[in-house]
């Protein structure tokens, strides 16, 4: 049974809203393109991130994949969700040093991946029907993208994602980007930036 927008709110018991995440939170919820948000650190992009999450999880009753930079962030944010109370809400954590059973990946509706972990994941034949049920990817740090290494991984990622039609949308999240236009027609994503005077 799916939940209504209303039940969200209550599940994640927000506070209220700063100005960025009121003009970015309508556009996650009510929208289906793809997203590239670029604020300062401390500005409440995780809630934004944590949004993209429970639409496509409570609403849509599709899988979504979180990709982060570090095992300390996958930590978090999986700590994190782990307190909420919800039999919709089953987040597994997905760390390369740690081997994750299928049935697990299964049973998981959120994954919270490191780059190079998702990176192996997606390379795995036994779970590729699972990976093909991802309907939303948030990447966080995106802006790691313009890095060797880590960021020719995630670009293979995100190249591959952007051909697979049944995936519906990417959430792109910064603290800066250069070139972030140029970044947002590559991903065809909308770009957002907090509003002028924003603190």
């Amino acid at each position: 049974k799916l939940i209504k927008e209303k039940e969200i709110s209550d599940l994640l018991d927000w506070q209220k809203l700063n100005p960025l995440q009121s003009k970015v939170c309508r556009h996650v919820l009510y929208g289906d393109e793809n997203l590239l948000v670029i604020a300062p650190t401390g500005s409440g992009k995780t809630l934004i991130g944590e949004l993209a999450l429970f639409r496509s999880i409570l609403l849509k009753n599709k899988r979504a994949v979180w990709i982060v930079p570090s095992r300390a962030l996958a930590r978090e944010i999986t700590e994190t969700l782990d307190k909420i109370q919800s039999d919709h809400i089953r987040p597994v954590k997905c760390l390369g040093n740690e081997e994750i059973n299928n049935e697990s990946l299964k049973n998981g509706n959120i994954w919270i991946c490191t780059t190079e972990k998702f990176e192996s994941l997606l390379r795995k034949q036994s779970i590729e029907s699972v990976t093909f049920q991802v309907e939303t990817i948030i990447v966080d740090e995106i802006h790691l993208l313009g890095e060797r290494g880590r960021g020719q991984v995630l670009e293979s990622i995100l190249s591959r994602y952007k051909d697979r039609i049944n995936i519906k949308r990417l959430v792109g999240l910064s603290a800066t980007l250069e070139n972030s236009e140029e970044f947002a027609g590559w991903l065809n994503a909308r770009l957002l930036k907090p509003p002028k005077n924003f603190e």
